[in-house]
Order: structure tokens, then sequence, then C-alpha cells
């Protein structure tokens, strides 16, 4: 299988920055040789605009010049950061002269009370059409002045894309109500028919229209509210996407594209960033490229990690699956609800790192060397001490650098394989945003990766573009949904066909209940699907949150019984899997054509993220047990509360490099026998043996280490 990537990377992030002071260039030289020592072979850097143009026409390259001077002495790649940081094009601050000699459009925060912004920092619209000629001017003249360097691997072609605060100033409304027409097919009717469904909405002209601020009685509307945001996000990958084409049009050499998509983009945290979207900055990349700050997870979830990483792979155009971390925390940064400070910058950061390798990294670049001097993270994220001396964590660093790096027979034409397709829906995340209901969309996500995590069968993350207009679902056997309460029709007929066409589809009860324009489909699920799943649900019922299902087959199962639904079953073909306590229907499963429906009247994925089960977990296995889905490990002394991934990378012959990653505080013993292993396995880590030959072989793995047998 071809790959972007035509070898394996691991390096720093370093001068020069697009913020802060640099370090005198008078070190460099000697950073460069300590990046040597610890086995680096990669680089980024920055291109930033305000500093090598501070005068219009007058430009100083000397510091981005040196650094490929280095790399070419030190036999380092250079990926080069061009396009734009943030919501700026051309580097985080514009520079002054567009400002004070063109008058580019400022950003416009509060369109209740437009003001000029206040001091040094101005922030610009990126839909100024002048501010956008004049940086792509002077992107094109840096993929020229650069392309021919042979040391440049890669381009990044914007870092952390996203938009905050949004733009209301009038040239971004033009924009907006010109993307309306494009939407509703210059149908003014249809558009105030559809945001009319809350209040009576009755424009009579484009150029009237404001966009939604908000939802809830005295708000803006609903679709209102869903098209400016979907309207933003796709400002931002429009971004993406420009220079994405620029770089493609002047680089004759054709080096990949990525761009490092901001953390809150992959593991959805709407609390950030103002809700950017991974899928649609992805879609024209050459390889999906990400922020991986792994303390991000939120109360010490490591399921998040699983499914963020899963959607990056899942969102890469890379043949082969691969994706480039771009940034990950070198030192220095913990989260307190994960792991204690002491092993942040020790074990748990080398078993983050494999942890990224399993789910298909081909490269990993270190938020930062060091290399800052002034203003903020000269103190923080730094891989070694403030006067460039190797610290104990670079030492750590070094070692999977090495040990990456050696093996690449073992990494790097070997990808992640799964039959099992998750739903990570961008539709849904703007959808339960709006609603107030992100949060249980976002645990069913995590839930979801965590169930089948710990079933040990791998699974990706597909889009709802993907679905809808990609055909991808031909790949897989299972699609998992949860939490898609919204569903429009061409997504519902692209599920409808993968069942029809011999797939299984495991939807919990939170299943196509409103359309895209916020229509309650009074019985859902709607959009055709209710006749196929032979049942359906048209209520949400209180009831205890410790409710007891009776199963066919004599068991049963404790859930979450609050806000649960009744299966209406329909068709005598429904195969009645588990009741309610008053003999109600709570789990259906339905053969369709070559195809199977399981539907559940609850929620059974964000109940296992916030409570893992092993009665649940076992109910699915057996299921897909059913489809021919199992795991290729036999283990036995683990538990759901062990926070355990185990996996593996595949060749085109089937040959495998196994993963056994404890991101726990706890030391754990259990017996593995690996399936497909026809003799004794090496751990790479350690060079100890297993031998499966014979059958299970007891597996000691000590808090936040992992195994890598091969």
């Amino acid at each position: 299988m071809n790959s972007v990537s035509n070898k394996l990377r691991f390096g720093v992030s370093y001068c020069p920055y697009a913020k802060s002071g640099d370090v005198d260039m008078s070190v460099w030289d000697r950073d460069f040789k300590t990046m040597k020592e610890l086995h680096f072979n990669a680089v980024r850097c920055f291109v930033a605009w305000d500093r090598i143009e501070i005068e219009e026409g007058q430009f100083d390259f000397s510091k981005v010049d040196r650094i490929f001077e280095l790399a070419e002495k030190y036999e380092m790649d250079v990926l080069l950061n061009v396009g734009g940081v943030f919501a700026t094009f051309g580097g985080i601050y514009p520079p002054r002269w567009l400002i004070r000699d063109y008058h580019c459009q400022e950003v416009v925060k509060d369109p209740q009370h437009p003001e000029t912004s206040f001091g040094p920092h101005k922030l610009l619209c990126t839909d100024d059409d002048l501010y956008q000629s004049k940086a792509e001017a002077f992107t094109v003249r840096m993929v020229k002045r650069y392309a021919n360097q042979k040391s440049l691997f890669g381009w990044n072609v914007w870092n952390e894309a996203y938009l905050q605060p949004q733009c209301y100033c009038p040239r971004t409304l033009a924009k907006f109500r010109n993307w309306l027409k494009a939407k509703y097919n210059d149908n003014l009717d249809a558009l105030n028919t559809i945001w009319g469904t809350e209040f009576p909405v009755c424009y009579r002209k484009w150029e009237e229209i404001e966009p939604g601020l908000g939802t809830g009685f005295l708000a803006s509307g609903f679709v209102a509210r869903l098209d400016w945001l979907h309207f933003n996000q796709d400002r931002v990958a429009s971004w993406v996407d420009r220079v994405n084409d620029l770089v493609h049009e002047h680089d004759r050499l054709k080096r990949p594209t990525s761009s490092n998509i901001v953390t809150t983009a992959v593991y959805g945290d709407v609390s950030w960033h103002g809700i950017p979207d991974l899928w649609s900055q992805a879609r024209h990349l050459d390889i999906t490229g990400f922020s991986f700050y792994s303390d991000i997870e939120r109360e010490g979830r490591v399921s998040a990690l699983n499914s963020g990483l899963s959607s990056v792979r899942g969102s890469s155009n890379d043949p082969a699956k691969g994706f480039w971390v771009l940034e990950t925390e070198a030192g220095q940064v913990y989260n307190p609800t994960a792991c204690p400070p002491e092993v942040a910058d020790g074990l748990r950061r080398e078993s983050t790192h494999w942890l990224s390798v399993l789910h298909g990294a081909k490269a990993i670049l270190l938020w930062k060397f060091g290399g800052r001097v002034t203003d903020t993270q000269t103190d923080t994220f730094n891989l070694t001490a403030w006067d460039g001396s190797i610290t104990e964590r670079a030492k750590l660093n070094a070692k999977v650098a090495e040990t990456f790096l050696s093996n690449e027979k073992l990494f790097l034409n070997r990808t992640y394989q799964s039959k099992v397709a998750v739903l990570h829906s961008s539709d849904n995340a703007l959808y339960t945003h709006v609603a107030n209901l992100f949060r249980e969309w976002q645990l069913a996500r995590y839930g979801a990766s965590r169930v089948f995590r710990d079933l040990h069968i791998p699974t990706d993350c597909v889009s709802d573009v993907q679905v809808r207009e990609e055909g991808i679902l031909s790949k897989y056997k299972v699609l998992v949904v949860p939490c898609a309460l919204s569903l429009d029709k061409l997504l519902a007929d692209a599920i409808a066909d993968f069942i029809r066409k011999g797939g299984v589809v495991i939807a919990d009860q939170r299943f196509g209940i409103f359309n895209e324009n916020a229509v309650n489909q009074l019985q859902a699920p709607g959009q055709g699907l209710r006749k196929l799943f032979g049942a359906y649900i048209n209520d949400f019922l209180l009831g205890a949150e410790s409710t007891d299902v009776s199963l066919s087959d004599g068991g049963s199962l404790t859930v979450n019984g609050n806000y649960r639904s009744i299966l209406h079953v329909q068709d005598k073909n429904c195969q009645i899997l588990g009741a309610w306590p008053d003999k109600s229907t709570a789990i259906i499963s339905r053969q369709v054509e070559k195809g199977q429906v399981l539907w559940f009247g609850y929620q059974p994925f964000r109940d296992y993220e916030l409570k893992p089960s092993v009665d649940f977990s076992t109910f699915l296995g057996k299921a897909l047990q059913k489809h021919g889905i199992t795991s290729d490990y036999e283990i036995t002394g683990l538990s759901p509360k062990d926070e355990v991934e185990i996996g593996a990378l595949s060749d085109d012959n089937g040959t495998k490099t196994h993963f056994l990653i404890n991101l726990s505080p706890r030391d754990l013993v259990f017996m593995l026998r690996v399936k497909s292993a026809k003799g004794a396995l090496r751990d790479i880590l350690s060079e100890n043996s297993y031998d499966f030959s014979a059958g299970a072989c007891e597996i000691l793995l000590p808090a936040w280490q992992t195994r890598i047998l091969a």
C-alpha cells in the first residue's frame, strides 16, 4: 500500500516561531547538534509574514534560510508552516502596514456593539479581498523560494485553524448571505419556511438577513443558528483549502500538504476555539496532521484519546491511513485528573507516543524544543532547559525516537485495519451544541470507542460526508451510530443502503429523532428508516437511573432508565432482545434483506463511558460474533476500569506489530493469547519474548508502560 510518508520522522518545532522572541541565532547550530544527539530527524518552523515583511516590499528571509542551511548540515528534514496561524492569514499577527496603508477590515466581534480594536494587535477579517490577495501573494513567494530545498519534506498549510471570535463585519455578512443563496438555491421563500419553524420569518431581500446569535425562547431561531455555525466551519475550511491549492500549484516537486488541526476539533470540545471541524479542514490535505495534546482528556477520560486518534486516521487522505502528529507536548504540562505530575513528562508521555503510533502516526513533532525567550510559553512545553541543555524528559523522548525510527519496517508500511466504523457526525456535533445536548453526543462517541477498545476490536471513525457522498461504508461490516439525533435524507438513505447490502447497524435511542432542520419526526427514526427498523419510538420517559432490562437469553442489563424509550414493534420479524420492567420493548434486532439492525431504547454508549459495564460489553461482543466480528486477542484478568489499549498494525501479508499499552497508574497482570501469532513474539522495548504457540502467556504490564510485540 502506497503511503504519503516516505519514511518515519520524529522531531521538534523550533525557531523561527510565529509568536514571541526567538533565541539568538548564534545558538541555533548548537541546538541542531543537540537534536541529532537526541536521535531526531525532523524540525518544523514558521514563515511569519509580519516578521519577514515588516514594511511592504522589504523582505528578511535570513532566519528561514538559516534553518535550511542547518537542516542540510545535520541531515534533518524540514516541515515549513506557510499560510496561516489560528484565524490570521500569514501568521498570528498581520503586518501593520495592511492597517496603516490599506485600512483592511478589522474583525467585528460584536454586531450589536461594533467598535474598532485598540492596542498594538489588530485582528483582520480574512474576508477582506485585499488582505487575502496580499497574503496569498506572500504565501506564493514563500512556496517558490523554498520548494527546491532538498530537506523540505512537507508543507503545514495552516497552524490550528479556528475562528474565535467570529466576525460580523459587512464583508463576512455579505459572504454569509451568498452562502445562504447557494444552500437554498436562491429561493428566499425556502429560507423563510425553514428558518420560520420557531416563529414566522419573512425576509423580502437577502440583504435583510442577519446571523442567528443563539437559540431559546427569545433568541434567533434554531436553523438560523445552525446555518451561521455551518457557514463559519466552511469559512475556516476554505482558508486551509486555499493555501493547500497554492502549494500544490507552485511546488513542482509535489511534497505532501498537511495541517496541524487544533485539538478541540478532534476531541470535540465546544468550549474552545469556536467549534472547528476536523473533517472539512482535512478533506483536501494529502495527509491529516493534528495537535495531539494528550493531557486534553476531560475528567481523566482516556477514551477521548482513542476516539480522537480514530477520527484523525479516518479523516486522512493517505492511502495507508497514516497521519502526522505535528504538535504534542514536550513537557511541563499535565492534566491532574489524568495522571500525577511525576509521570506526565515520563512514562505516561512515552505511552501516549506509542498510542499515536498504533493508530497510524508516521511523524511525531514535539511542541517544542525550546528557543523562545519572551512572552508566553517560554517556561512551559519545553523539551530542553531554558539554556538548551538536555533534560530527563528530553532523554525519554530520545529513547522513543530511537526505537521508532530504527524499527521503520514495523511501523511505516503497516496500517490500522478495522471492519467496524463509528459515525463521528459533524452535523450532530453542531446540532447537539445548538440544542444544549453536546455533552451527551460527546460521551456517546467516547463510550462507543471505549466499549470496542475493551472488546479489543479495532474501529475506524467515519464522517457524514464520507457516508453520504463517498460510499465509505462499503469497506466495513458494521456501522455504530452514537447519538445521531439529526439525520438528513441522503445520510439516512446511505445507511439504509448499507443495511440492505449486508451491513450491520448498531444504534442507540438518539437516532433520527429530528431532520436536518430540527423538525421532530414524531415516530423515529425518521427519513424512511422507521419501516426498515421495524419499530419506532415516540417519547422519552422518566425512570430510575438504575433500571434492569431483562434479556431474552435469561440474563439482564442494568441501565440508566431515565429518559428511556419504548421501542414500538411493528414488524413480526423483529426479535425482542430486551424488555423494560413493565415488559415493554427495550432492545430489538431485525434482519433486513442481507443486513441487520440492533437498536437500543436507551443510551448504552453514553452510559458505558460514564460507568463501564462488563454485562453490556459481553452482550455486544456476542452480537458482533454472530456477524464474524471478533478480536484477535483472548484475554483474562482485565476489567473495564483497566485503561489498556491492545491492537495491531498489519501489512498486506497479514504480518502484525502488536501494541499493549497501559494508560493507567496501576500495574496490571493478565493472560493473553494472540490468535494470529504462529510462535514467539519479541517485545522490542524490553527484549522479552512470549511464545503463543502453546496458548496464552502471562503479561506483566506496569503502570504507564507499553509492550510492542513483533
